[in-house]
């Protein structure tokens, strides 16, 4: 009975999360933070050429990860001042990185780490690359990204 009444009160709270979640903002942003809106989150890389090394370190990092980006719903968005190359590896302009970096309220010089949580709120900000696994700690400690595993875990006692 105690056990019941647990689940039924985790599956509450996540529905309420869930449903708080839902309620877009009215400055949610525009451009690739309002295409992603509750869908994914977003790691956004913005360097210039003196922070290339630490770029390429925190891409080669994360590529080593595949089925942990995929778990966590992150996708990759490289920022530099020739433009943006989007996750499926299309290119954009620099007028829209210059445009994001605007946006976000960041001078493109070196490099920064920006992870964004499926809310559009930033959530993490670095000028050093973070090693995968504890970027993935971060996330995994975020009500939202716990939201979601209490649900995974929720589907599978129900076995839904």
């Amino acid at each position: 009975m105690k056990n019941r009444f647990w689940v039924i009160l985790g599956m509450l709270i996540t529905q309420l999360l869930y449903l708080q979640a839902q309620e877009k903002p009215e400055d949610s942003g525009s451009g690739i933070l309002a295409q992603h809106y509750f869908q994914d989150r977003l790691l956004l890389l913005f360097a210039d050429n003196a922070g290339k090394a630490k770029l390429e370190k925190q891409i080669q990092a994360l590529n080593a990860r595949p089925t942990d980006l995929m778990l966590r719903r992150l996708l990759i968005y490289v920022i530099t001042p020739q433009g943006i190359t989007y996750p499926s590896g299309e290119q954009h302009s620099a007028e829209e990185s210059r445009q994001l970096c605007e946006e976000l309220s960041l001078q493109l010089n070196g490099f920064t780490l920006l992870l964004i949580d499926l809310n559009g709120q930033e959530s993490l900000r670095s000028n050093t690359p973070i090693p995968a696994e504890k970027l993935f700690l971060h996330i995994d400690s975020t009500p939202l990204r716990r939201s979601e595993m209490l649900d995974s875990i929720l589907q599978e006692m129900g076995g839904e």
